[in-house]
């Protein structure tokens, strides 16, 4: 039996192309072999005595620690715990958020990958973009309240990236919470001339402010802010057209797809295994749970 000990794994290659993918991901065991990579990149650990070796048993998909015994599946613990569905299907919806320049819906999902259940479809879509979050520790440093905006001496400035947040009502306290999340201090905060912004005039902030009144003039808002007013433009346009309007209490899931592939929209191909990752470190969630009460 083959034996994992610690120090024997690295970070594998993500497939770029669809070709890549099939050739990479033939069946469900390829695709152990490959998560197995990104949960123990440096090799195995147990998840009872941390334990650095083990068996992989020949018989079932399982990983025998040498020291308690305790047999541990790739799967275990992580988003794709207790799976029914094929390894092979989680991968691709994977690649699908990693490498297509839009969404899918869970309709869709179902008939390309010949899922039976519109349920377990979208279950499995939802539990994929919860792993799509940006960290508080890359705030924004040149933007306006959703997205950053890059300025380039001679040229027109380009976006960066964008942070979105669904919020039931748009308020000092809910602006403020959010730009003091998301945006670095020191930076200039462009936005309209809507009052809940007044605070950010105080010096004290810590920001600099620059407002630009709509007056109920749209156009002002395309002028003043056209990186913020392309992507909702387009963001507005996804939601309608592949999902056929969303349900406000997912609102935020989406808008963290959105996001994400947003800001990683001139990134390499290897987003596809820092996906693959954040499956392996993130903690399962029930399919009830992805419905808030």
């Amino acid at each position: 039996m083959p034996v994992l000990a610690s120090g024997s794994l690295s970070y594998p290659a993500s497939p770029v192309t669809f070709r890549d993918f099939h050739r990479m991901f033939p069946d469900d065991e390829a695709c152990i072999d490959y998560l197995a990579r990104w949960r123990w990149p440096e090799g195995f650990v147990c998840p009872r005595c941390d334990g650095s070796r083990a068996v992989r048993l020949r018989t079932r998909p399982l990983w025998q620690c040498s020291s308690c015994r305790r047999q541990t599946s790739v799967t275990a613990g992580t988003v794709l715990h207790r799976t029914k569905l094929p390894l092979t299907t989680w991968l691709y919806a994977l690649w699908l958020m990693a490498r297509r320049k839009v969404s899918i819906s869970a309709l869709q999902f179902a008939r390309e990958t010949g899922i039976a259940s519109y349920k377990s479809a979208w279950g499995l879509l939802h539990k994929v973009r919860l792993v799509l979050s940006e960290g508080d520790e890359y705030p924004l440093d040149r933007g306006a309240v959703a997205i950053e905006r890059i300025s380039r001496p001679g040229r027109r400035s380009r976006a960066g990236s964008a942070r979105l947040r669904a919020a039931p009502r748009v308020d000092k306290q809910t602006l403020q919470d959010f730009i003091t999340t998301h945006v670095r201090e020191g930076a200039r905060v462009v936005t309209d001339g809507l009052g809940a912004y007044r605070w950010l005039t105080v010096s004290s902030a810590g920001f600099e402010h620059e407002a630009h009144p709509i007056n109920g003039k749209y156009a002002v808002l395309e002028s003043a802010l056209p990186q913020v007013h392309l992507l909702f433009t387009n963001l507005k346009a996804r939601l309608v057209g592949t999902f056929h309007g969303v349900s406000a209490q997912y609102l935020d899931r989406y808008l963290r797809e959105y996001a994400y592939r947003f800001n990683r929209r001139r990134r390499d191909p290897g987003t596809f295994g820092f996906l693959a990752r954040r499956m392996m470190r993130r903690a399962w969630t029930s399919h009830a749970a992805l419905r808030p009460t």
